[in-house]
């Protein structure tokens, strides 16, 4: 598997991200905006968890999106990490 780092959206990008979602009202699940603490809840693991596999150190970052001092997850790309993942043994970091 790739070594990416989290998805970095310009402000403009992240502007039209959150214009789109809000527009919508209710978002559709697979592209909900989860927050660290959602995250967490989902996956059923510690917030630390999920801050330690955002890190770039990480060799398998979960797909994130930083939002000035925030960090959001895309519900569709979590799902498709945890796919991958499914594939491959991969090491914690």
């Amino acid at each position: 598997m790739s070594l990416n780092p989290p998805l970095l959206l310009t402000a403009d990008e992240t502007a039209d991200l959150l214009r789109t979602t809000h527009s919508r009202g209710r978002q559709n699940a697979m592209d909900e905006l989860l927050t660290v603490d959602e995250l967490a809840e989902w996956l059923k693991v510690p917030k630390s968890w999920v801050y330690e596999h955002t890190r770039t150190n990480c060799p398998d970052p979960l797909p994130s999106i930083r939002l000035g001092k925030y960090r959001r997850f895309i519900a569709a790309d979590v799902r498709r990490y945890l796919q991958a993942r499914r594939l491959t043994a991969s090491d914690d970091c």
